[in-house]
């Protein structure tokens, strides 16, 4: 595919002119990846912004050590890596090349000069970036919920019948054999290898007000969706 045609179909950079594309195409540089190469790795310094030429790449995000779940599959004229270079933040997910894969990358340093010093151009890839956040945002809870269905099912929780805890990202109400009750989001299910019901070990529970409470599975009477509940 013509870069410049490629690129014109990504949110990020489709509002740029012919002009503009003169500046930043000769800043692009091409990589290639065999099949399961790892691209960028969670965790990594983000020095770089990639947009997908051909092929695929899937992104990945560890839930648990050594359990990790795939959150998007991109293709040609898709992007990643941006917010990373935007915020200077370390990598939020890995990436890995499904089948032969070819990219186009800029350096972050590189991109943040364009932007600084081409206002015309800076304007209209930051309103890329607002656009595609909007995008990727709307996506969030769905992938919340799968990402939760995933621990559940791994966990071996789904044999309890607890499949509508992950219908929602909503708050969750734990009623406990003490009596007492905890509302929040579950953010983490813990379990031990074998994943049956007697190998559930806990369920971590983030409260309205941000606090992280671990709760024995062994404690817990019911669960519920409790949206907008406060921790009692």
């Amino acid at each position: 595919m013509d870069k410049i045609a490629l690129l014109r179909a990504s949110p990020l950079f489709g509002e740029l002119g012919d002009e503009e594309f003169e500046a930043l195409v000769p800043l692009l540089k091409v990589a290639s990846y065999d099949d399961e190469a790892c691209i960028v790795a969670e965790g990594d310094e983000a020095d770089a912004l990639f947009i997908v030429l051909e092929g695929e790449v899937a992104l990945l995000k560890e839930l648990e050590p050594e359990h990790e779940r795939t959150i998007a599959v991109l293709g040609p004229g898709e992007v990643f890596g941006e917010m990373g270079v935007l915020e200077g933040a370390p990598r939020s997910a890995s990436a890995v090349a499904r089948g032969t894969v070819r990219l186009l990358w800029i350096g972050a340093d590189l991109l943040r000069e364009l932007v600084a010093h081409k206002p015309a151009i800076g304007s209209k890839i930051l309103m890329g970036y607002a656009r595609l956040l909007s995008s990727r945002l709307r996506a969030t809870t769905e992938q919340y919920a799968e990402a939760v269905r995933w621990a559940l099912e791994s966990s071996g929780l789904q044999r309890f019948g607890l499949a509508a805890l992950i219908e929602s990202p909503a708050a969750h109400r734990l009623a406990l054999r003490s009596g007492r009750s905890l509302c929040g989001q579950i953010v983490r299910v813990d379990g031990q290898d074998g994943g049956g019901p007697d190998r559930i070990t806990g369920l971590a529970v983030r409260t309205g007000g941000g606090a992280l409470h671990y709760v024995p599975f062994h404690a817990i009477e019911q669960i519920e969706l409790a949206a907008g509940a406060e921790s009692a």
